[in-house]
């Protein structure tokens, strides 16, 4: 985050629903992360297109607990 909180987030749960299902495969996950519009998302179609990207409410992530004392 701009303020240097780093937060860890389990997509366990989330890859279980249905707009997840892209995900479900490790090498799309990995290869389609990025940061859209200041938060995580996947860019599915590979376009940068927003309305074709899964995201994560970057609230629900700062809520998370720091865990900038992990980091080496």
């Amino acid at each position: 985050f701009d303020d240097g909180k780093i937060v860890d987030y389990d997509t366990t749960q989330d890859l279980k629903s249905s707009i997840f299902e892209p995900l479900r495969n490790i090498e799309n996950f990995k290869n389609t992360c990025t940061v859209m519009n200041g938060t995580l998302a996947w860019d599915i179609s590979g376009k940068m297109d927003e309305s074709d990207c899964i995201d994560i409410d970057p609230f629900t992530l700062y809520e998370l607990k720091a865990i900038n004392s992990l980091i080496a």
